[in-house]
């Protein structure tokens, strides 16, 4: 689709401070504005030095950028804009010091992003402003992307971003009128001193209206003999007929005063056999006549499709060194494009060709790996029909409660040495399990106890029925889904004080839904559902899944500590071991049969299972 392009550009005042320019540039040849677009760019430098012509300057860089973006044509639009602003602020960084440059291309209705040196890049669409590139001083960074209508581009340097809140911009950018925009931005920047090297470029996107004749086939008036190719192969089938008919054995009629009616009758089956072959063929045209017409508007449906997963899938592979993110989110669209197309079981050989192609990236790229889970120790040769219901860990050691048959079992996961901590001499009614410094913590109808040769009380009941507990740092700390909190008792040598809540009073939280937790100086938990919230010194702190596919949308348990990097979380449904950063950044997914079984898991980075 087509955009019509509306710009403004302000400068700030050349001085002491620097200076900056803005470039425009629209091809008039169209080969080259198909190829590469229409360019605009912002470029600024610190460096002021007196009597130097700073238009000589600009224009001496400006033909640098013209000569290694429009200069080279066996690139993609994209390298090309990425390697031109990257070669030239190099270039010039040995000449004036640092120089910043935020660049983009609208080549059909793709957008093309890069900058260097300390530039950004914003879009504001429906009402959000959002950043999509923030270079470093000493960096490099590119992206690209599909506009949308009432889109609006900004393409900016360093000082606009310190004289101009994000705030002042947004309410800026709301009015959608460019001359309002430019008086509103003017003024706050005019109101400073040192803005020699500001420099901003708003890009406004709306359609342009446009006739457009899809399919134009021109034929000459009164002229039957001349057909085009398309016409002919209609005719075709009519063609063979024709041959047809001239092999026929050409059958002499005699004219008599009374014609039989023999030959009458003879005459007329003749007729009506004519006729149902022309009828015959007449179907066997029309049918392929359809059929090839469906054919093209299928085709013609999909297309527009393909070429976007394509696009998506080439850029992914482009970018995935410079930035990983971006090649998986690139990478998901695509993936979830052809998916699309898959279930509706087309058959082309482009579509054959790109979904290889996304399965060969999928280790490389979106970090997906198939395993075949290999057995542990089997846990029923101590202890006949023994099952897993909780499992827990401290140090070097694991710990697993099989509820039905009372028992508790310990692992030394180095030399996989197993033995029957407790049975049922000792546990009653067992919930919930826990463990630290090699003490392992049972909570049973009347409270928390602890098991090893003696069965001994810690902590009274005072607490709802549905509920979770976990040891860290010598404390335990329980969590009350009834009641919807979270209760702390410290530790003191060997006994534990009263319970404390440990949420921020005037917490409203909801934790019916909650099925696992883990801590490691923050307080994770994760619903049936997949939802993860995270929890630190009493508050709930913001915490947003980004970059996996598929989302989380069930969930069986979180894992990690605070000597891990990541948490582990365990997605039965999707048979699978997800491994999200501490920020929600998507890293890793494990895939395995034996995953879909799974009811508890625990993560040792040691052996890494």
């Amino acid at each position: 689709m087509d955009y019509k392009l509306s710009s403004i550009k302000i400068t700030g005042h050349p001085g002491d401070g620097g200076w900056a320019q803005i470039h425009e540039f629209r091809p008039e040849e169209s080969m080259k504005l198909k190829n590469r677009g229409h360019l605009f760019a912002v470029f600024a430098t610190k460096t002021f030095e007196e009597g130097v012509d700073r238009v000589f300057q600009g224009r001496e860089l400006l033909t640098r950028l013209h000569e290694e973006y429009f200069g080279e044509n066996t690139k993609t639009a994209f390298n090309a804009l990425k390697d031109a602003v990257n070669k030239v602020a190099s270039e010039f960084k040995n000449l004036w010091g640092n120089v910043e440059i935020s660049a983009s291309s609208i080549v059909g209705d793709v957008v093309y992003t890069a900058a260097s040196g300390g530039a950004k890049t914003f879009i504001f669409r429906q009402g959000m402003l959002a950043t999509i590139l923030e270079s470093k001083k000493d960096g490099f960074v590119c992206a690209s992307g599909f506009p949308q209508k009432e889109d609006i581009l900004i393409l900016a340097t360093e000082k606009f971003n310190q004289v101009v809140a994000k705030g002042s911009l947004q309410a800026a950018l709301e009015k959608k009128e460019l001359d309002a925009i430019q008086e509103m931005i003017a003024a706050t920047i005019h109101t400073g001193d040192q803005s020699g090297d500001l420099g901003v470029v708003l890009i406004s996107f709306s359609h342009e209206k446009k006739n457009f004749i899809k399919n134009l086939k021109v034929f000459k008036k009164n002229n039957r003999n001349e057909k085009n190719q398309e016409t002919q192969a209609k005719l075709k089938s009519g063609n063979i007929f024709s041959k047809f008919i001239k092999k026929l054995p050409e059958r002499k009629i005699y004219i008599r005063e009374e014609i039989g009616e023999k030959e009458k009758e003879h005459k007329r089956k003749l007729a009506v056999s004519i006729g149902i072959i022309l009828l015959i063929l007449l179907i066997i045209s029309i049918f392929f006549g359809i059929e090839q017409k469906n054919k093209n508007e299928e085709r013609a449906r999909y297309q527009e499709i393909l070429s976007q997963a394509q696009h998506e899938y080439d850029e992914a592979i482009e970018i995935y060194t410079l930035n990983p993110q971006r090649a998986r989110e690139l990478i998901n669209e695509s993936r979830l494009k052809i998916e699309k197309l898959e279930q509706e079981k087309i058959k082309d050989e482009e579509f054959e060709k790109l979904k290889g192609g996304l399965e060969s990236s999928v280790e490389k790229i979106l970090g997906e790996y198939n395993l075949a889970a290999e057995l542990f120790l089997d846990l029923t040769l101590l202890t006949d029909r023994f099952k897993g219901d909780i499992i827990t860990s401290f140090d070097e050691n694991l710990y697993i409660l099989d509820k039905t048959s009372k028992k508790i079992v310990s692992i030394a996961i180095a030399t996989k040495r197993s033995e029957v901590v407790s049975g049922p001499s000792q546990i009653e009614n067992p919930k919930n399990l826990t463990a630290y410094a090699n003490k392992v913590y049972l909570s049973e109808t009347e409270g928390i106890f602890e098991i090893g040769e003696k069965k001994i009380k810690k902590v009274d009941k005072d607490w709802g029925d549905d509920y979770l507990i976990y040891a860290y740092a010598g404390n335990i700390y329980l969590l009350d889904k009834e009641k919807n909190e979270i209760l702390r008792f410290a530790g003191s040598q060997d006994s534990f004080s009263a319970k404390k809540s440990w949420l921020t009073p005037g917490s409203e939280l909801d934790f019916s839904n909650i099925i696992s937790w883990t801590i490691d100086g923050s307080v994770w938990l994760i619903s049936g559902g997949g939802k993860i919230e995270r929890f630190s010194l009493g508050n709930k702190i913001n915490f947003n899944v980004s970059g996996l596919y598929p989302e989380l949308v069930s969930a069986k348990a979180i894992y990690s500590n605070e000597e891990l990097k990541y948490l582990y979380i365990l997605d039965p449904e999707k048979r699978r071991v997800v491994v999200l950063t501490k920020e929600g950044e998507y890293k890793a997914q494990y895939y395995s049969e034996e995953i879909g079984n799974a009811l508890i898991f625990q993560f040792q980075r040691k052996i890494k299972r």
